[in-house]
């Protein structure tokens, strides 16, 4: 009666092995949220500068900084889907 039943044991590291991959998944998640959100983040820094007309005779290199992030976003996007 002291050891456990071959069941239960399978049950426990079944459940163990969905802890486990949901603990990766959740990670994965953070991992691409936080790598998607840098080019949208320098994004918006730069079109804040081009609309506040902060820019000045840099407002080309701006747009296209824009334009390679926007890129590199849609990289991204592609390498998770």
């Amino acid at each position: 009666a002291g050891h456990p039943h071959p069941i239960a044991i399978g049950n426990a590291l079944r459940l163990r092995k969905i802890l486990e991959l949901d603990q990766q998944r959740q990670a994965y998640l953070a991992n691409v949220s936080h790598e998607l959100r840098t080019p949208l983040t320098v994004i918006q820094g730069y079109l804040e500068a081009l609309e506040s007309g902060n820019a000045g005779d840099k407002a080309p290199r701006f747009l296209q900084v824009c334009r390679e992030q926007a890129e590199r976003l849609g990289r991204l996007i592609d390498e998770v889907l």
